[in-house]
């Protein structure tokens, strides 16, 4: 999965997102002067789309040089990500991900 959050994070989810909802998350982080919101926000798109993407994602065989998952394995990924991003309203994602956390850690 590190491979899949990598273009979240350096990116700021753009082209994961529509780009209203980047300028959203980019406002929370410009006000904040914190880049973290970004961790949470790839933390919580995984999570949305984590069952459709562990369906896509296939192990390569020991000749594939240690790597996790195929190229193309990966691009379905990241366009299962994108495909369903019209209706993704980040914030109240992030929210969900931070509320959750702090809900298991007491």
């Amino acid at each position: 999965m590190g491979v899949l959050v990598q273009p979240l994070l350096r990116f700021g989810c753009v082209g994961f997102l529509p780009p209203p909802q980047v300028l959203l998350l980019w406002d929370r982080m410009i006000a904040g002067d914190d880049t973290s919101i970004l961790a949470v926000a790839a933390a919580a798109l995984v999570l949305l789309h984590g069952a459709s993407m562990l369906s896509e994602l296939k192990p390569k065989g020991a000749a594939g040089g240690g790597a996790l998952c195929s190229v193309d394995s990966l691009d379905s990924a990241r366009d299962i990500m994108s495909s369903n991003a019209e209706w993704v309203a980040i914030i109240p994602l992030c929210q969900a991900v931070l509320h959750a956390q702090t809900a298991q850690g007491t």
